[in-house]
């Protein structure tokens, strides 16, 4: 029952994504990482057996392991990615808060001038 009610919620996931994909604007790796995880996912539901075997030839213990050791991967990178996008947001907000001011600046001088 858990695992039909997780394989419907990476299709939906599947669904709400391709429906949006162009609007979101993904970048490529991104749109590649996502389907990766997808697809993953949903072997792991369909054939549980598939992660127990990877976890053996990678010598964890069990393939649960396996599932929270990349998940937990995952979700670094998230964040790692998520501090560089708001870093990027942050310089360019910068700089338009600065061309802004200087602006004003000198539509102050012409007003004082007239």
């Amino acid at each position: 029952m858990v695992a039909k009610l997780f394989l419907l919620l990476s299709l939906f996931a599947i669904l709400l994504v391709a429906r949006n994909f162009e609007k979101l604007r993904f970048r490529i790796y991104t749109r590649i990482g996502f389907s990766l995880i997808v697809i993953l996912s949903i072997v792991a539901i369909i054939f549980p057996e598939f992660s127990g075997k990877a976890a053996e030839l990678l010598g964890i213990g069990r393939g649960s392991d396996l599932v929270f050791y990349l998940a937990t991967l995952g979700q670094i990178g998230l964040v790692a990615v998520l501090i560089a996008k708001f870093r990027e947001v942050d310089g360019k907000l910068n700089a338009l808060v600065r061309e802004v001011s200087l602006l004003q600046e000198r539509l102050d001088e012409r007003s004082k001038k007239r």
